[in-house]
């Protein structure tokens, strides 16, 4: 096919390039580690697959570079929305509200997985910690404000179709359910952890299995984990058609130099 009939890609390939990471960083640090036997097989938490040597320097590497891409994904949507929202003076200052919070929202998401790539877990409640929390809230809330931000757009007749806006609510919904999920059952399964272990090293979790307490509690806790990223990857593709159609051109003079 001659280079002039393929199809206009934009920028919606930034979207797929964060995915590609995403999903390699997961499954990657996980092969490395259950390679070296360092983890329980089946399902266990995102942040256990990258906790010792060698695995973990994979993870945090990848982890960085997701991190980069989702912020530079949403910087990408920002810019969208500012432009198009400029077309509207009479919800102008609205809808450049709710664009440089869903922006700052990001940033903070973006900021938590670095946190959760470069520090390690803990017995108690560590950086590692506070990053994971602040990814899962902030990329929550980042959806929700992205729901909210698409129908406004599609009140204006631009951007959205319906099918967009409520496969975005949907996944949103489906995020936030995980997100509860999650927060539930690691909750308990830790607590039956530490009431019948309390002097097992906390390294023994990795190898967290059916005859330790609170095993079904994680392995549901790690289900809703695992889901969780997915819908919000899944949630991130949604953007690739928009992003298709924003390229990026740079215009350099000079009369001094050349």
């Amino acid at each position: 096919m001659p280079w002039r009939q393929w199809p206009r890609c934009g920028l919606g390939w930034l979207c797929i390039l964060l995915v590609i990471c995403c999903s390699v960083t997961v499954v990657s640090s996980y092969c490395v580690a259950l390679s070296y036997g360092h983890i329980y097989p089946f399902l266990p938490a995102i942040s256990e697959t990258g906790v010792l040597f060698p695995e973990k320097y994979v993870f945090r590497e990848l982890a960085n570079l997701s991190a980069f891409l989702f912020i530079s994904n949403a910087f990408v949507r920002f810019m969208q929305y500012k432009l198009v929202a400029e077309q509207y003076p009479e919800d102008n200052v609205k809808l450049h509200r709710l664009n440089k919070l869903a922006f700052v929202v990001a940033i903070l998401a973006g900021l938590g997985m670095t946190l959760v790539a470069n520090f390690e877990i803990e017995k108690d409640w560590s950086i590692h910690d506070v990053g994971a929390m602040t990814a899962f809230i902030s990329g929550l809330t980042f959806c929700w404000l992205q729901c909210a931000m698409s129908y406004k757009l599609k009140d204006h007749g631009v951007i959205n179709s319906s099918a967009v806006c409520h496969s975005r609510a949907m996944l949103s919904l489906m995020i936030t359910l995980c997100v509860a999920i999650f927060a539930a059952f690691q909750t308990k399964a830790n607590l039956e952890w530490a009431l019948a272990r309390p002097r097992y090293h906390f390294l023994a979790k990795l190898k967290w299995g059916p005859q330790d307490p609170g095993y079904l509690f994680h392995v549901i806790s790690s289900l809703a984990e695992w889901s969780m990223c997915g819908g919000m990857l899944l949630f991130m593709l949604t953007f690739t058609y928009e992003f298709q159609q924003i390229v990026i051109t740079s215009d350099i003079s000079s009369t001094e130099y050349w």
